[in-house]
């Protein structure tokens, strides 16, 4: 083979003779002050691969290298004959090494075999692609899953000193904003819990249907995405955008006047519909006017009609019509993104949130509902391999993105079959517990496995778990009442948290307007709302 052909195929002979005469000439240290210790696969020429490792052998034994002691080595191994015998090794020490060209002689070593790496996988990526079964996302994942998982071409991280480790984490303690940023949800007890949405994490939020998962997914991604001013992807599986955007005005309205009945007795929310009423009257802000506001509830009622028999409350109207005046619903604002594609795979949200990340910046939050509707894109045996491999690559997803990842999940629907109350076995009696357990987590063990936290939605007036004749006349009452105006408190069962404890966190879900909120929060408007 030519130089030239070698040329073509990332290989530099001259780099690779001037690196092995550095360690036969006796002049080690040279590579040491660089800090780039080459290894035999660096090189490219077969000959040159054994001499290295010869040369490791030695350095190994404790034995000083030198023409002498390498050539023994050689001789010992069988390899002499192979290199081109002790005159090839003197054509080596020909050069004489300097500092600056060595340090350039490891570089370009290091170079050209990363690039040889790169190419071997460019040319099995080529391969796969006339492969006309696998779809176009998946080409796109397996070749970056090469390029991320090959050890190989990731560059080492410098070794560190401990000390210097631990005076940066306690300044982080000591001075939080020095920390990276919290991704902090609108619920407190949540936030003291799980000390937030952390980056990197895996949460799975699992229930029945119809206890709230999307709702409370939903409500957490928008709160992040207004109040964090984080981008969020939501990628609903299940529900198409209308219907994900009527679940978000409803529970948006919920808090600001959708209906009388929910409206809460908030200070902010009074002062600023009298400041949008001011400036209603006054007919103008800025370039606010009187014909914007009314072209914009124009706008907005025909938007109204997804609420179905709801109405909203005159000052809300206003409101939001002034928003949309002024344009205050634009993606600046709101940085939450809906995908309702179905059949997607953990590679297509992948790529997908990789360009919203190049379009808007570093994500604060993905949403995957649901996590059974997931496809891996890959050919199992059964069911149980498919989940495991989809929980795997979710929390693979959270690491490269750096961001948290909502997962829903479906718990099994032995649930149902568990009734409160005791079981006798072998004459022994045992106390049976309806709420969800970590072994309830549908069709895998390795969901709980892979997940950084684990929070069940446990719906406390679920028939088998409280019927009528085990409560108290006031409970029956309330239940009643509570059912009557379209709510039901339920429970976030925080059962995993990697990070800190387990506990629980009394929720209210208001079902008809789609809107989960704590129940210390609820209660104080639900006295005078409810008078419960």
């Amino acid at each position: 083979m030519s130089k030239g052909s070698k040329k073509s195929i990332l290989y530099d002979e001259l780099a690779e003779k001037y690196i092995l005469a550095t360690y036969i000439s006796g002049k080690r240290i040279l590579v040491e002050d660089v800090g780039l210790i080459p290894k035999p696969e660096w090189f490219f020429e077969y000959s040159h691969q054994e001499i290295f490792k010869s040369i490791e052998a030695l350095e190994s034994e404790g034995v000083e290298i030198d023409l002498l002691s390498l050539t023994k080595k050689l001789r010992e191994e069988k390899k002499l004959e192979k290199i081109g015998n002790e005159n090839y090794l003197l054509q080596i020490l020909e050069e004489t090494p300097i500092q600056s060209r060595v340090e350039h002689g490891l570089k370009t070593l290091r170079d050209l075999y990363l690039r040889r790496q790169i190419a071997n996988i460019a040319k099995e990526t080529v391969q796969e692609a006339h492969d006309e079964s696998k779809n176009i996302a998946d080409l796109f994942n397996s070749f970056e899953e090469r390029i991320t998982n090959n050890e190989t071409i990731k560059f080492p991280t410098s070794i560190s000193l401990l000390r210097n480790d631990l005076h940066d984490f306690i300044r982080g303690i000591q001075d939080p904003k020095e920390e990276e940023e919290e991704i902090l949800c609108d619920y407190s007890k949540f936030n003291e819990i799980l000390g937030g949405l952390r980056r990197n994490n895996l949460i799975i939020l699992a229930s029945r249907p119809g206890e709230g998962k999307t709702t409370l997914a939903l409500n957490i991604a928008f709160q992040v995405a207004f109040k964090s001013m984080l981008p969020v992807a939501f990628f609903s599986l299940e529900m198409d955008k209308k219907q994900l955007l009527t679940r978000i005005l409803a529970s948006e309205g919920t808090k600001r006047g959708l209906d009388p009945r929910f409206k809460v007795e908030s200070p902010e929310i009074y002062e600023s519909e009298a400041a949008v009423r001011k400036a209603y009257m006054v007919h103008s802000a800025g370039t606010l006017t009187l014909d914007a506001i009314e072209q914009a509830q124009k706008k907005f009622k025909n938007k109204l009609k997804i609420f179905n028999n709801s109405k909203l409350i005159e000052q809300e109207q206003i409101r939001i019509a002034t928003l949309l005046a002024t344009n205050r619903f634009s993606d600046r604002e709101h940085q939450l993104h809906i995908s309702d594609s179905p059949n997607l795979t953990v590679g297509d949200i992948k790529i997908q949130c990789k360009r919203l990340t190049r379009e808007k910046g570093k994500l604060g939050l993905v949403v995957v509902d649901y996590l059974q509707l997931l496809g891996s894109g890959q050919k199992y045996v059964n069911r149980y391999d498919e989940i495991t491999s989809i929980s795997r690559s979710l929390k693979i997803l959270a690491k490269d993105l750096d961001c948290p990842v909502i997962a829903i999940s479906q718990l099994s629907r032995g649930i149902d079959s568990r009734e409160k109350g005791t079981i006798t076995v072998s004459g022994k009696s045992f106390d049976v517990d309806p709420r969800p357990r970590l072994s309830d987590l549908r069709e895998s063990g390795s969901i709980e496995q892979d997940a950084d936290s684990v929070i069940f939605i446990y719906d406390q007036y679920r028939k088998r778990q409280m019927g009528d004749d085990n409560m108290t006349k006031s409970e029956i009452i309330e239940k009643r009442h509570n059912l009557e105006k379209g709510f039901a408190p339920v429970s976030l069962m925080v059962e995993k948290n990697r990070h800190g404890r387990t506990g629980k966190i009394d929720m209210v879900f208001l079902k008809a307007s789609q809107f989960m909120q704590e129940q210390e929060w609820s209660k104080k408007a639900g006295e005078k709302q409810y008078n419960i």
